[in-house]
């Protein structure tokens, strides 16, 4: 079995989202989540406003890579793509909103 057999099984099954996932509904699709929190920031485009960042990753077979500056609402929370990718068969998609 090759190495891109092996990832792939194991990003099918529940190994990769075992223990650090969540049930989350991002675009009215209910999937197992990954969320790791980048941070708090000022926004680099617009002063006085400060910015949230995470990453999220999900399997690809339940919801395709989304696009840079694409919105995207997250458990009733909105959130705009800052950059993604689509490895292995994951989603890695890092977004942000702003706080104020």
């Amino acid at each position: 079995m090759a190495l891109k057999d092996v990832i792939n099984r194991d990003v099918s099954s529940d190994l990769f989202f075992r223990d650090s996932s969540e049930k989350m509904v991002i675009d009215g699709v209910s999937l197992d989540v990954d969320e790791r929190d980048e941070g708090t920031g000022e926004s680099g485009n617009r002063k006085g406003v400060s910015v949230q960042v995470k990453t999220f990753y999900w399997r690809n077979a339940e919801l395709s890579k989304p696009k840079p500056r694409q919105k995207m609402e997250i458990n009733g929370v909105k959130w705009i793509v800052s950059k993604s990718e689509d490895k292995s068969g994951l989603v890695k998609a890092q977004m942000y909103r702003e706080l104020s």
